[in-house]
Protein backbone atom coordinates (compact mmCIF):
# COMPACT_ATOMS: atom_id res chain seq x y z
CA UNK A 1 0.00 0.00 0.00
CA UNK A 2 1.51 3.32 -1.11
CA UNK A 3 1.27 6.36 1.18
CA UNK A 4 -0.10 8.61 -1.57
CA UNK A 5 -2.33 7.73 -4.49
CA UNK A 6 -1.28 10.72 -6.59
CA UNK A 7 1.78 12.96 -6.25
CA UNK A 8 2.04 15.99 -8.53
CA UNK A 9 4.77 18.50 -9.31
CA UNK A 10 4.37 21.52 -11.56
CA UNK A 11 4.11 25.31 -11.71
CA UNK A 12 2.38 26.84 -8.67
CA UNK A 13 0.26 29.85 -9.59
CA UNK A 14 -2.32 32.03 -7.89
CA UNK A 15 -5.34 32.50 -10.16
CA UNK A 16 -6.85 35.99 -10.12
CA UNK A 17 -10.36 35.61 -11.54
CA UNK A 18 -12.14 38.62 -12.99
CA UNK A 19 -15.42 38.98 -14.89
CA UNK A 20 -14.70 41.13 -17.93
CA UNK A 21 -16.08 42.25 -21.29
CA UNK A 22 -14.86 42.34 -24.88
CA UNK A 23 -14.44 46.11 -24.55
CA UNK A 24 -12.28 45.79 -21.45
CA UNK A 25 -10.15 43.09 -23.06
CA UNK A 26 -9.52 45.39 -26.02
CA UNK A 27 -8.81 48.39 -23.78
CA UNK A 28 -6.19 46.41 -21.88
CA UNK A 29 -4.52 45.49 -25.16
CA UNK A 30 -5.03 41.76 -24.67
CA UNK A 31 -5.83 39.15 -27.32
CA UNK A 32 -9.11 37.52 -26.39
CA UNK A 33 -9.10 33.80 -25.69
CA UNK A 34 -5.33 33.49 -25.55
CA UNK A 35 -2.95 32.59 -22.72
CA UNK A 36 0.20 34.64 -22.92
CA UNK A 37 3.30 34.57 -20.75
CA UNK A 38 4.37 37.95 -19.40
CA UNK A 39 7.17 39.37 -17.28
CA UNK A 40 6.90 40.74 -13.76
CA UNK A 41 6.41 44.42 -14.58
CA UNK A 42 3.71 43.73 -17.17
CA UNK A 43 1.81 41.49 -14.74
CA UNK A 44 2.07 44.06 -11.94
CA UNK A 45 0.61 46.70 -14.26
CA UNK A 46 -2.31 44.46 -15.26
CA UNK A 47 -3.08 43.44 -11.67
CA UNK A 48 -3.02 47.09 -10.58
CA UNK A 49 -5.65 47.86 -13.24
CA UNK A 50 -7.84 45.04 -11.88
CA UNK A 51 -7.68 46.05 -8.21
CA UNK A 52 -11.25 47.40 -8.20
CA UNK A 53 -12.72 44.56 -10.26
CA UNK A 54 -13.98 42.31 -7.44
CA UNK A 55 -11.30 39.77 -8.27
CA UNK A 56 -11.38 36.33 -6.67
CA UNK A 57 -8.22 34.44 -5.73
CA UNK A 58 -7.75 30.70 -6.05
CA UNK A 59 -5.15 27.95 -6.13
CA UNK A 60 -3.84 27.66 -9.68
CA UNK A 61 -1.58 25.78 -12.06
CA UNK A 62 -2.73 22.75 -14.05
CA UNK A 63 -1.40 20.06 -11.74
CA UNK A 64 -2.73 21.77 -8.61
CA UNK A 65 -6.13 22.00 -10.33
CA UNK A 66 -6.10 18.30 -11.21
CA UNK A 67 -5.06 17.27 -7.71
CA UNK A 68 -7.86 19.41 -6.32
CA UNK A 69 -10.42 17.44 -8.30
CA UNK A 70 -8.98 14.12 -7.16
CA UNK A 71 -8.67 15.26 -3.53
CA UNK A 72 -12.24 16.54 -3.34
CA UNK A 73 -13.44 13.07 -4.31
CA UNK A 74 -11.26 11.50 -1.62
CA UNK A 75 -7.89 10.63 -3.15
CA UNK A 76 -4.72 10.88 -1.04
CA UNK A 77 -2.69 13.51 -2.88
CA UNK A 78 0.53 15.50 -2.49
CA UNK A 79 1.77 18.59 -4.31
CA UNK A 80 5.21 20.15 -4.72
CA UNK A 81 6.36 23.34 -6.44
CA UNK A 82 8.15 26.62 -5.64
CA UNK A 83 6.42 29.70 -4.22
CA UNK A 84 7.76 33.23 -3.79
CA UNK A 85 8.39 34.83 -0.42
CA UNK A 86 5.28 37.01 -0.56
CA UNK A 87 1.62 37.16 0.51
CA UNK A 88 0.53 34.80 -2.28
CA UNK A 89 2.41 31.87 -0.76
CA UNK A 90 0.18 32.01 2.32
CA UNK A 91 -3.00 31.94 0.23
CA UNK A 92 -1.68 29.03 -1.82
CA UNK A 93 -0.63 26.98 1.21
CA UNK A 94 -3.86 27.71 3.03
CA UNK A 95 -5.87 26.34 0.11
CA UNK A 96 -3.74 23.19 -0.06
CA UNK A 97 -4.51 22.58 3.62
CA UNK A 98 -8.23 23.26 3.14
CA UNK A 99 -8.32 20.76 0.28
CA UNK A 100 -6.40 18.14 2.28
CA UNK A 101 -3.57 18.06 -0.27
CA UNK A 102 -0.25 17.31 1.42
CA UNK A 103 2.04 20.34 1.00
CA UNK A 104 5.65 19.97 -0.11
CA UNK A 105 6.05 23.44 -1.59
CA UNK A 106 9.35 25.28 -1.13
CA UNK A 107 9.97 29.01 -0.78
CA UNK A 108 12.25 30.94 -3.15
CA UNK A 109 13.13 34.61 -3.34
CA UNK A 110 10.92 36.55 -5.72
CA UNK A 111 7.22 36.59 -6.58
CA UNK A 112 4.83 33.69 -6.54
CA UNK A 113 3.58 32.92 -10.03
CA UNK A 114 0.19 34.34 -10.96
CA UNK A 115 -2.40 33.98 -13.69
CA UNK A 116 -4.87 36.79 -14.36
CA UNK A 117 -7.98 35.14 -15.83
CA UNK A 118 -10.43 37.52 -17.50
CA UNK A 119 -13.73 35.80 -18.29
CA UNK A 120 -16.19 37.31 -20.78
CA UNK A 121 -19.97 36.56 -20.86
CA UNK A 122 -19.44 33.99 -23.66
CA UNK A 123 -17.38 31.88 -21.20
CA UNK A 124 -14.14 32.63 -23.07
CA UNK A 125 -11.06 33.16 -20.93
CA UNK A 126 -8.14 35.47 -21.62
CA UNK A 127 -5.10 34.81 -19.47
CA UNK A 128 -1.90 36.65 -18.61
CA UNK A 129 0.51 34.35 -16.81
CA UNK A 130 3.64 35.31 -14.90
CA UNK A 131 5.46 32.13 -13.87
CA UNK A 132 7.59 33.71 -11.16
CA UNK A 133 9.21 31.60 -8.45
CA UNK A 134 8.03 28.23 -9.76
CA UNK A 135 10.70 28.43 -12.46
CA UNK A 136 13.36 28.17 -9.72
CA UNK A 137 12.29 24.65 -8.73
CA UNK A 138 15.25 22.26 -8.87
CA UNK A 139 16.25 18.65 -8.23
CA UNK A 140 17.21 19.55 -4.65
CA UNK A 141 13.58 20.51 -3.97
CA UNK A 142 12.12 17.10 -4.86
CA UNK A 143 10.22 15.30 -2.07
CA UNK A 144 12.07 12.09 -2.87
CA UNK A 145 10.52 9.79 -0.26
CA UNK A 146 7.01 10.98 -1.18
CA UNK A 147 7.59 10.35 -4.88
CA UNK A 148 8.81 6.87 -4.02
CA UNK A 149 5.67 6.33 -1.93
CA UNK A 150 3.00 7.06 -4.55
CA UNK A 151 0.93 4.98 -6.94
CA UNK A 152 0.70 7.63 -9.66
CA UNK A 153 3.13 10.48 -10.37
CA UNK A 154 1.51 13.28 -12.36
CA UNK A 155 2.68 16.40 -14.12
CA UNK A 156 2.06 18.43 -17.26
CA UNK A 157 4.08 19.70 -20.18
CA UNK A 158 4.19 23.19 -18.68
CA UNK A 159 7.01 22.20 -16.31
CA UNK A 160 9.38 21.30 -19.16
CA UNK A 161 10.59 24.89 -19.19
CA UNK A 162 13.83 25.96 -17.48
CA UNK A 163 16.84 23.59 -17.47
CA UNK A 164 16.63 23.23 -13.67
CA UNK A 165 12.91 22.37 -13.89
CA UNK A 166 13.50 19.83 -16.64
CA UNK A 167 16.28 18.22 -14.61
CA UNK A 168 14.02 18.06 -11.56
CA UNK A 169 10.94 16.67 -13.30
CA UNK A 170 12.84 14.05 -15.26
CA UNK A 171 14.55 12.90 -12.06
CA UNK A 172 11.12 12.74 -10.39
CA UNK A 173 9.84 10.57 -13.24
CA UNK A 174 12.86 8.29 -12.85
CA UNK A 175 12.30 7.96 -9.10
CA UNK A 176 8.60 7.27 -9.55
CA UNK A 177 9.09 4.62 -12.21
CA UNK A 178 11.88 2.93 -10.22
CA UNK A 179 9.53 2.60 -7.26
CA UNK A 180 6.78 1.02 -9.38
CA UNK A 181 4.57 4.08 -9.78
CA UNK A 182 2.77 4.97 -12.99
CA UNK A 183 3.72 8.22 -14.72
CA UNK A 184 0.81 10.28 -16.03
CA UNK A 185 1.46 13.27 -18.28
CA UNK A 186 -0.99 15.90 -19.49
CA UNK A 187 0.40 17.71 -22.54
CA UNK A 188 -1.59 20.76 -21.35
CA UNK A 189 -1.18 23.16 -24.29
CA UNK A 190 -0.38 23.06 -28.02
CA UNK A 191 2.60 25.39 -27.55
CA UNK A 192 4.12 22.75 -25.26
CA UNK A 193 4.13 20.33 -28.20
CA UNK A 194 5.85 22.88 -30.42
CA UNK A 195 8.59 23.26 -27.80
CA UNK A 196 8.94 19.73 -26.40
CA UNK A 197 7.03 17.38 -28.67
CA UNK A 198 10.10 15.44 -29.75
CA UNK A 199 11.18 14.91 -26.15
CA UNK A 200 7.74 13.56 -25.24
CA UNK A 201 7.84 11.20 -28.21
CA UNK A 202 11.21 9.90 -27.00
CA UNK A 203 9.80 9.36 -23.52
CA UNK A 204 6.83 7.48 -24.95
CA UNK A 205 8.98 5.20 -27.10
CA UNK A 206 11.26 4.46 -24.14
CA UNK A 207 8.28 3.39 -22.02
CA UNK A 208 8.41 6.23 -19.49
CA UNK A 209 4.86 7.48 -20.07
CA UNK A 210 2.10 5.18 -18.79
CA UNK A 211 -0.87 7.54 -19.09
CA UNK A 212 -1.21 10.45 -21.51
CA UNK A 213 -3.84 13.18 -21.69
CA UNK A 214 -4.05 15.37 -24.80
CA UNK A 215 -6.68 17.52 -26.43
CA UNK A 216 -7.54 17.24 -30.12
CA UNK A 217 -5.04 19.88 -31.25
CA UNK A 218 -2.18 18.48 -29.19
CA UNK A 219 -2.86 14.94 -30.34
CA UNK A 220 -2.90 16.04 -33.99
CA UNK A 221 0.40 17.88 -33.57
CA UNK A 222 1.98 14.77 -32.06
CA UNK A 223 0.61 12.28 -34.58
CA UNK A 224 -0.68 14.11 -37.65
CA UNK A 225 -4.00 12.36 -37.05
CA UNK A 226 -7.33 13.22 -35.44
CA UNK A 227 -9.71 11.80 -32.86
CA UNK A 228 -9.72 8.05 -32.47
CA UNK A 229 -6.93 7.64 -35.01
CA UNK A 230 -4.70 9.97 -32.99
CA UNK A 231 -5.53 8.01 -29.84
CA UNK A 232 -4.66 4.76 -31.61
CA UNK A 233 -1.35 6.15 -32.84
CA UNK A 234 -0.35 7.37 -29.37
CA UNK A 235 -1.45 4.05 -27.87
CA UNK A 236 1.22 2.24 -29.89
CA UNK A 237 3.77 3.38 -27.28
CA UNK A 238 1.62 4.43 -24.32
CA UNK A 239 -0.55 1.91 -22.41
CA UNK A 240 -3.39 4.34 -21.61
CA UNK A 241 -4.31 7.38 -23.69
CA UNK A 242 -7.17 9.85 -23.39
CA UNK A 243 -7.71 12.31 -26.25
CA UNK A 244 -10.24 15.00 -25.40
CA UNK A 245 -12.36 16.17 -28.33
CA UNK A 246 -14.59 18.88 -26.83
CA UNK A 247 -18.32 18.35 -27.15
CA UNK A 248 -17.70 14.86 -28.56
CA UNK A 249 -16.19 13.74 -25.26
CA UNK A 250 -12.96 11.77 -25.31
CA UNK A 251 -11.38 8.77 -26.99
CA UNK A 252 -9.78 6.38 -24.52
CA UNK A 253 -7.26 3.87 -25.87
CA UNK A 254 -6.08 0.90 -23.78
CA UNK A 255 -5.36 -2.80 -24.22
CA UNK A 256 -5.56 -2.45 -27.99
CA UNK A 257 -9.05 -0.96 -28.13
CA UNK A 258 -10.56 2.51 -28.33
CA UNK A 259 -13.72 3.66 -26.58
CA UNK A 260 -15.53 6.97 -27.02
CA UNK A 261 -16.90 8.43 -23.78
CA UNK A 262 -19.40 11.28 -24.02
CA UNK A 263 -19.76 14.47 -22.02
CA UNK A 264 -22.24 15.49 -19.33
CA UNK A 265 -24.20 18.45 -20.78
CA UNK A 266 -24.06 21.73 -18.87
CA UNK A 267 -24.38 25.47 -19.44
CA UNK A 268 -20.80 26.74 -19.80
CA UNK A 269 -19.78 29.82 -17.84
CA UNK A 270 -15.98 29.55 -17.81
CA UNK A 271 -13.89 26.89 -19.51
CA UNK A 272 -10.84 27.49 -17.29
CA UNK A 273 -9.48 24.23 -15.88
CA UNK A 274 -11.83 21.85 -17.69
CA UNK A 275 -8.96 19.71 -18.95
CA UNK A 276 -7.30 19.76 -15.54
CA UNK A 277 -10.46 18.52 -13.86
CA UNK A 278 -10.83 15.81 -16.47
CA UNK A 279 -7.32 14.58 -15.62
CA UNK A 280 -7.98 14.80 -11.88
CA UNK A 281 -11.20 12.82 -12.10
CA UNK A 282 -9.65 10.27 -14.43
CA UNK A 283 -6.66 9.71 -12.13
CA UNK A 284 -8.94 9.46 -9.09
CA UNK A 285 -10.82 6.65 -10.79
CA UNK A 286 -7.62 4.93 -11.83
CA UNK A 287 -6.19 5.14 -8.31
CA UNK A 288 -9.38 3.52 -7.00
CA UNK A 289 -9.24 0.65 -9.49
CA UNK A 290 -11.86 1.78 -12.01
CA UNK A 291 -11.70 0.71 -15.66
CA UNK A 292 -10.56 3.44 -18.10
CA UNK A 293 -14.05 4.15 -19.44
CA UNK A 294 -15.37 4.80 -15.95
CA UNK A 295 -12.31 6.96 -15.27
CA UNK A 296 -13.18 9.02 -18.34
CA UNK A 297 -16.77 9.41 -17.11
CA UNK A 298 -15.53 10.70 -13.75
CA UNK A 299 -13.20 13.14 -15.50
CA UNK A 300 -15.96 14.32 -17.84
CA UNK A 301 -18.35 14.90 -14.94
CA UNK A 302 -15.83 17.00 -13.01
CA UNK A 303 -15.05 19.00 -16.15
CA UNK A 304 -18.74 19.67 -16.78
CA UNK A 305 -19.36 20.73 -13.19
CA UNK A 306 -16.30 22.97 -13.25
CA UNK A 307 -17.22 24.91 -16.39
CA UNK A 308 -20.68 25.72 -15.01
CA UNK A 309 -19.14 28.44 -12.77
CA UNK A 310 -16.37 31.01 -12.94
CA UNK A 311 -12.93 29.79 -11.97
CA UNK A 312 -11.63 26.30 -11.30
CA UNK A 313 -14.16 25.12 -8.75
CA UNK A 314 -16.50 22.25 -8.06
CA UNK A 315 -19.95 22.14 -6.48
CA UNK A 316 -19.97 21.84 -2.70
CA UNK A 317 -22.08 18.68 -3.08
CA UNK A 318 -19.99 17.25 -5.93
CA UNK A 319 -19.72 13.81 -4.27
CA UNK A 320 -23.48 13.38 -4.10
CA UNK A 321 -23.92 14.65 -7.66
CA UNK A 322 -21.29 12.38 -9.19
CA UNK A 323 -22.63 9.25 -7.50
CA UNK A 324 -26.10 10.01 -8.91
CA UNK A 325 -24.65 10.55 -12.36
CA UNK A 326 -22.28 7.55 -12.27
CA UNK A 327 -23.85 5.02 -9.85
CA UNK A 328 -21.15 2.41 -10.38
CA UNK A 329 -18.62 4.49 -8.43
CA UNK A 330 -20.72 4.72 -5.27
CA UNK A 331 -18.46 2.30 -3.43
CA UNK A 332 -15.30 4.37 -3.96
CA UNK A 333 -16.68 7.76 -2.92
CA UNK A 334 -16.32 7.83 0.86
Amino acid sequence: MKKYEIVGIENALIDILVKSSDEEIEKLGLKKGVMQLVESDEQKKLLASLENSNAEYELGGSTANALRGAAVLGAKTLYSSALGNDKWKDIFRKRLAELNIADRTVIKEGQTGSCAVLVTPDAERTMNTYLGACRLYSREDLPVSDIESCSIFFSTGYVWDMPNQIDAIEEAVRLAKASGALFALDIADPFVVSRNGERFKEMAVSGLIDILFANADEAKMLTGKEGDQAAAELHKNIPLVAVKVGSKGSFVAYKGKIEQVGIFPTEPVDSTGAGDMYAGGFLFGLAKGCDPETCAKIGSFLAADNISRIGVRLSSDIRDKIVKAIPEIKGIIV
